[in-house]
């Protein structure tokens, strides 16, 4: 199921931009669902309280919070929903890319076009869900790209996300729902009561800990180290990334 936004305060460019997503789900077979916004303050506001949105389609001369504003809004606690700029001038399209936006198009719509980009981000967007995780807390939330991750760490109830960069996220959350929400990647593995690592970024283990190549060393519970050495050594033979 993706999420989308629609922010348009002309009811009518709403009703029709909801039509023609109902047109491409019914099309593509891409399961979505679609809230209508007349305003950017709305939209700002309901992009920090409810689950986060994979599309926002959203119109860039409204009154109030205009869409360039509204989008700045949003960007400062989330980083990778998809914002696509309706409008009908392209005068504001190279300021939309201060913002990452996804793509901006030009009123009246094109329904082909609008099918394609719309199938293209959706696409993307499934890509992105089997290779990452989202992190979110009551500040931002964001995108967390396997691949990047390092090792988490569990420390009164709060998920500090380690990156191989050397950047840090933070979620709540116990150690049951992190090995539930990274079940998926066979190569990440509970080390400690307090550690999950991800072994494509360890550099050494001993009996007592581990090494990652942030330079972090880890503990290592006892009675852990032959199956965590086990699953280490094959790692080669896997092939590919996560």
């Amino acid at each position: 199921m993706l999420h989308i936004a629609i922010c348009e305060d002309d009811r009518r460019e709403a009703a029709y931009l909801r039509k023609l997503l109902e047109q491409f789900a019914a099309s593509s077979g891409v399961e979505l669902s679609c809230t209508i916004y007349e305003s950017g303050f709305a939209l700002a506001d309901a992009a920090e309280r409810r689950p986060a949105f994979d599309i926002i389609l959203l119109d860039v001369m409204m009154p109030g919070l205009n869409g360039l504003e509204t989008a700045a809004e949003i960007r400062r606690g989330n980083d990778h929903v998809k914002i696509i700029f309706l409008t009908s001038s392209s005068e504001f399209a190279v300021a939309s890319y201060a913002v990452d936006a996804y793509f901006y198009m030009l009123k009246p719509l094109c329904e082909n076009t609008f099918f394609r980009i719309m199938n293209k981000a959706c696409k993307e967007i499934q890509a992105e869900r089997s290779s990452s995780i989202v992190v979110h807390n009551h500040r931002s939330i964001a995108r967390l790209f396997i691949a990047e991750l390092a090792y988490c760490e569990i420390i009164n109830k709060t998920i500090y996300y380690h990156l191989a960069t050397g950047g840090v996220l933070d979620g709540p959350g116990s150690m049951s729902e992190l090995e539930q929400k990274l079940s998926p990647y066979p190569f990440i593995v509970k080390i400690h009561r307090s550690y999950m690592v991800n072994l494509r970024h360890v550099q050494s283990l001993t009996g007592k800990e581990i090494t990652m190549m942030t330079k972090d060393i880890l503990p290592l519970s006892r009675g852990r180290f032959d199956s965590i050495k086990r699953a280490f050594l094959s790692l080669p033979f896997e092939g590919g990334h996560a």
